[in-house]
């Protein structure tokens, strides 16, 4: 199923309208820094997206709804998996 912008306009509040905009002024904005500017690049994308540590993993399709601490990783010590390994 393909969404459009209609399907969300009609049936957001007022605060969903202002997040709405705040996240169109802030892709706008990183769209437009100098790819050189990490500092600023990775201010723009924590404000839109929250902060996500050191080495934290977020699986693909997660909803992130609050920051993500950072996890001590060590050569010795893959993360953990939980989908099948190639030694099964």
């Amino acid at each position: 199923m393909r969404y459009t912008e209609k399907d969300f306009l009609e049936t957001a509040g007022p605060k969903e309208l202002d997040e709405i905009a705040r996240a169109r002024e802030l892709t706008r904005a990183y769209a437009a820094t100098d790819y050189r500017d990490t500092a600023g690049r990775r201010a723009l994308l924590e404000e839109l997206f929250g902060a996500i540590g050191e080495n934290a993993v977020v699986g693909a399709g997660s909803v992130v709804t609050k920051d993500v601490p950072p996890t001590p990783s060590s050569p010795a010590t893959p993360p953990a998996s939980s989908g099948p390994s190639s030694h099964d």
